[in-house]
């Protein structure tokens, strides 16, 4: 089965117009490349870049001590604009995706990942890794595979550090990471992939089974966490 759709991370703080108009200015290209990429349409996707590429310019316009907040929204874009270029699905884009994803996560890096708040950059950047293993997965190659392995792994290990109890999207985020990880490992060359795989597909699982009957995505997370837990259990 395919790996999972990347589930969203909270969208970027909104700032009051008088706070910062260059980052105001940038937010509102963020909006509007949301809004591009949802329609998902070829035309769509194009502009949603080119429209992540102005927020990028603008934040990246904003003084290095305007404070962590900026940092977190120039992460989020370039997130974002790895996002549009992934759903693009040429290797051309797939490739501009993954260094997308690698400048998010260098920015994300840099902050403070100890708050808890609904801006987390713990959350931004536990999202980067999975996206940016969703890409090498669908490359498909032995050595993207890995780095697959490693990306998602990376994603599991930012995202157990959030409060679940505090918010749905910290639950699903991670249930997410845990099941492409079980996908990318069902296809990885490792030796004890399959044993691993199983495992991981029940962490995702243990993340969302209280909720499955509630919350819709979780209720999907649940349907594919089993699945590839199935996967694993048939192969070994």
């Amino acid at each position: 089965s395919p790996p999972l759709p990347w589930t969203p991370a909270p969208p970027p703080r909104a700032l009051p117009p008088v706070a910062n108009p260059p980052t105001e200015m940038a937010l509102d290209w963020l909006r509007r490349g949301q809004a591009c990429e949802a329609k998902n349409t070829e035309a769509a996707l194009i502009e949603a870049v080119r429209c992540y590429d102005e927020a990028i310019a603008l934040l990246r316009s904003v003084k290095p001590n305007a404070g962590e907040s900026t940092g977190r929204d120039l992460g989020v874009a370039w997130m974002n604009r790895g996002n549009a270029l992934q759903k693009q699905a040429t290797p051309a884009s797939l490739a501009a995706a993954l260094s997308a994803y690698d400048e998010a996560i260098a920015l994300l890096r840099a902050l403070r990942v100890d708050c808890t708040d609904s801006l987390s950059p713990r959350n931004s950047l536990g999202a980067a890794w999975m996206n940016r293993g969703l890409v090498l997965h669908r490359q498909a190659t032995a050595e993207s595979i890995a780095g697959a392995v490693h990306s998602q792994r990376e994603a599991v290990s930012t995202l157990q550090g959030l409060p679940r109890d505090q918010a749905s999207w910290y639950r699903n985020n991670l249930a997410a990471a845990w099941m492409n990880l079980a996908n990318a490992l069902l296809d990885s060359t490792l030796s004890d992939r399959l044993a691993e795989a199983r495992a991981a597909a029940r962490e995702s699982l243990a993340v969302v089974v209280a909720e499955e009957t509630t919350d819709p995505v979780a209720a999907e997370l649940g349907l594919k966490a089993r699945r590839v837990w199935c996967d694993a259990i048939g192969q070994l």
